[in-house]
């Protein structure tokens, strides 16, 4: 996830009329280290209520110094003089997405790809930002039945804490909610590669009285046929891919599940559900519909856009979801 954080004013000055400077601010946060190359952006507010122009500056990751000051530019287009503040929030500053960039591009590709990048930071996954569609809700339906209940499992103290955490940030993030359902089901916590945990459910006794969704969830040979002939390629990896698509009010007291901490429901469409890859696919083919299908490669949360010119890439590149990585490359 990307990080993101208010900038204040450093020390308080007076910028004169028609004046452009550099002022120096530091981060709202003081135990937050920005250690990647990052864009500062001004605030509305603050532009606002001092009457000051600020530009838009990305900074490198070696211009950042050990007490996370960082320069901002400003201009007074008045012809009185105008104070800024100590504390005075004046800005925001956000990690620039990873984009690994094949060696193949020329200088230009590379500039024009990077100018892209910096006009779309908002759908990149960062904290404070963890967008959904409004697109297409998932619903569950589900043939007449009472509510079911499955009775917790036991985990060891270490998963507890992990366990704990992750409902925290999902809780944060507006992932889950309180529940008061008459449905329970318990959690299969699966540990990722950096040793957090994914929160999955066991939701089987639920599936087997949920209808079918036959919408495809697209072929795999399909996919690998689109590839020929193309001499770029674009992958995108989604960031929570299915946490992006809001759950119907009616249904969510039916992924109800139990945790040490606590009785939740989610307020997105949940792993481990029937209906939840079909819902997804129809979403990405309604997001990515505007790419030619010879020009897009999809499976699942799995997106490459191929072209066989950079200029098709740069138009087909109209990102609508939250994502955390883009590779660009040419000759696969």
């Amino acid at each position: 996830m990307l990080k993101c954080c208010h900038i204040r004013v450093a020390e308080s000055r007076d910028i004169k009329p028609f004046e452009e400077i550099f002022i120096w601010g530091k981060l709202e946060d003081k135990n937050e280290k920005f250690t990647r190359d990052s864009y500062i952006e001004g605030t509305e507010h603050f532009q606002q209520r001092t009457g000051l122009l600020t530009a838009p500056i990305k900074i490198s990751a070696e211009m950042m110094n050990d007490e996370n000051k960082f320069p901002k530019c400003v201009l007074n287009t008045t012809d009185k003089s105008i104070r800024v503040y100590r504390e005075q929030t004046a800005a925001t500053i956000q990690e620039l997405p990873k984009v690994s960039v094949g060696e193949q591009l020329t200088t230009q590709q590379r500039e024009n790809l990077e100018v892209l990048i910096q006009k779309n930071t908002q759908v990149f996954d960062y904290p404070g930002n963890s967008g959904f569609t409004t697109t297409i809700e998932h619903t569950i339906p589900t043939a007449v039945s009472d509510p079911i209940v499955c009775h917790p499992r036991r985990h060891n103290l270490g998963l507890t804490q992990k366990i704990n955490e992750a409902v925290g940030n999902h809780v944060k993030s507006g992932h889950l909610t309180p529940s008061k359902s008459p449905w329970a089901f318990p959690i299969v916590p699966v540990l990722k590669p950096d040793k957090t945990v994914r929160l999955c459910v066991d939701y089987r006794p639920l599936n087997k009285i949920t209808q079918n969704d036959p919408y495809p969830t697209g072929n795999l040979q399909e996919v690998l046929d689109n590839l020929s002939g193309a001499n770029y390629f674009s992958v995108i990896d989604l960031a929570q891919g299915y946490l992006q698509v809001p759950l119907a009010k009616e249904d969510r007291p039916k992924t109800a599940f139990r945790t040490p901490t606590g009785f939740w429901e989610w307020t997105r469409m949940p792993y481990g559900l029937k209906g939840s890859p079909p819902t997804f696919s129809r979403l990405m083919q309604k997001v990515l519909g505007h790419i030619a299908p010879h020009r897009l490669a999809l499976y699942m949360a799995d997106i490459s856009i191929i072209s066989k010119t950079f200029e098709e890439t740069v138009i087909s590149h109209q990102c609508r979801s939250s994502s955390k990585w883009i590779f660009l490359f040419q000759d696969l």
